[in-house]
């Protein structure tokens, strides 16, 4: 189930789904992220007063704030949600069994975009790959590590990791990895311009123009396109085991900054 914001709410669309679900009306904000638990839909809303929210699911309801110290992107484990307050420099977390917000982590940098593994938390920062880098720090908290620097992060597509690295695109579409534990980053050979990304185990998926296509994750072998010949470009919404959800002239989607018309789907070609 992948849950797509628009600027009249917040819908919920199952595989093969004709007529999505509104679980949240009217949409709270233009945050970035949501992040889903079993019983709560979490958000970001930037618009007036910048605060964290909930939304019960499956239902969906009005949006209650949880937060109120601000917030830009936010990321889900098992046990807790976590978001960025980049005016502070920190990132907070709240336990999705109750009680209050906290913060784990002060940077120099301003912090905007989440991603998270069983271990850390992920984020880009900086506007210029002169002064931009990625940072880490323990889901339980702690003294944030360089992992990337003289990089630029898309703030559009922000980062996508998998096992042992993080991916990127960078603000002329090239697609970027380092190891999660840092050293050199790489440009991935023979990969297109990127808008958006997504991985698999085996490949990248990336939106480059009006097609959706994807290559391996090693930069070897060609480029296949998957879906082509739509009338407006695409954004990436998610890729699950057997299929990919994108959209045409993008909604509020994740990290994505667009408002879609449709949400498509197409089954994922074997390897």
């Amino acid at each position: 189930r992948e849950a797509i914001r628009r600027f009249n709410g917040i819908y919920a669309y199952d595989a093969g789904q004709v007529h999505p679900q509104l679980l949240v009306h009217p949409s709270p904000g233009l945050g970035f992220g949501l992040a889903a638990s079993d019983s709560w839909l979490y958000g970001c809303n930037l618009i007036a007063s910048p605060a964290l929210w909930r939304v019960a699911l499956p239902a969906g309801g009005a949006a209650n704030d949880v937060a109120t110290t601000g917030c830009f992107d936010v990321a889900g484990s098992a046990t807790h949600v976590f978001y960025t307050v980049p005016d502070l420099g920190q990132i907070h977390t709240l336990a999705l069994s109750g009680g209050a917000p906290s913060p784990i982590a002060n940077t120099s940098s301003q912090p905007e975009l989440l991603a998270l593994d069983g271990t850390f938390l992920y984020w880009p920062y900086g506007w210029s790959a002169g002064s931009g880098g990625i940072e880490r720090v323990p889901l339980a908290g702690g003294t944030p590590e360089p992992v990337a620097s003289n990089e630029l992060v898309a703030s559009r597509a922000g980062l996508e990791l998998d096992a042992t690295h993080l991916y990127w695109t960078t603000g002329t579409g090239s697609v970027r990895r380092i190891a999660k534990t840092g050293g050199t980053a790489e440009t991935i050979a023979g990969a297109p311009h990127c808008a958006d990304i997504g991985l698999d185990g085996v490949y990248v998926y990336c939106t480059t123009g009006q097609q959706l296509v994807r290559f391996e994750k090693a930069g070897s072998g060609a480029v296949e396109v998957l879906a082509s010949g739509f009338p407006t470009p695409l954004e990436l919404v998610a890729v699950s085991d057997s299929a990919l959800y994108f959209t045409m002239a993008g909604a509020y989607v994740g990290t994505q900054s667009q408002e879609a018309d449709q949400v498509l789907i197409i089954e994922k070609p074997a390897p």
